[in-house]
């Protein structure tokens, strides 16, 4: 194999390995979400529209997720935010491996 075809498969594994997926959001606002008082409105003025939503047991959920992945090394973080009938926060999970 000539030196150029092997730094076109090193390349190419490099840009492999490094990426991204999710929407980043500000973490910061996590901890002012309040059970019982912030609002659908509220969450989206701050930190924008959610990854996904569905619904469960006929409540209505958010996700937010970001990774990153790095020669080997991901970084993560998530908020999961279900909410009641009103739109208002009923319960939320915020996990992150960021530095």
């Amino acid at each position: 194999m000539n030196l150029k075809k092997f730094f076109i498969i090193f390349f190419i594994l490099f840009l492999a390995a490094c990426g991204k997926t999710g929407k980043n959001f500000n973490e910061g606002y996590v901890e002012y979400i309040k059970n019982g008082e912030t609002t659908m409105h509220e969450i989206v003025q701050e930190i924008g529209e959610p990854n996904r939503k569905g619904t469960a047991d006929g409540r209505e959920w958010w996700i937010y997720e970001y990774n990153t992945y790095k020669l080997g090394k991901t970084l993560s973080k998530d908020l999961q935010i279900v909410f009641d009938d009103k739109g208002v926060v009923k319960a939320i999970t915020f996990s992150s491996n960021f530095p």
